[in-house]
């Protein structure tokens, strides 16, 4: 059996469309686990803090063991191309 894929990444013109179906996958890997292994995780930053501090929360959770040792699943979720996105000093920080 082909081991699972440790992250999924959606994207796309899109939002609503890219939203439901992160929403879908996010659902469907979810199941069978329970609450404190889920986490939802905002991604929209409108200056570079912002994407600091979804940065540092998406690290954080990553590195957070299970409470009940399964697997966790974590959705970084509204994440945007923008010029923020590309500013140098956010690249920096991530």
């Amino acid at each position: 059996m082909p081991a699972a894929k440790p992250f999924i990444f959606i994207c796309g013109q899109d939002d609503y469309l890219v939203g439901r179906l992160g929403k879908e996958r996010f659902d469907a890997l979810a199941a069978g686990t329970d609450e404190f292994s889920r986490e939802i995780i905002s991604g929209f930053a409108g200056n570079v803090a912002e994407v600091e501090g979804a940065v540092n929360r998406l690290r954080e959770s990553v590195q957070t063991i299970s409470m009940f040792g399964g697997r966790r699943v974590i959705w970084l979720k509204d994440v945007m191309a923008t010029s923020t996105g590309r500013a140098v000093s956010v690249t920096r920080a991530a």
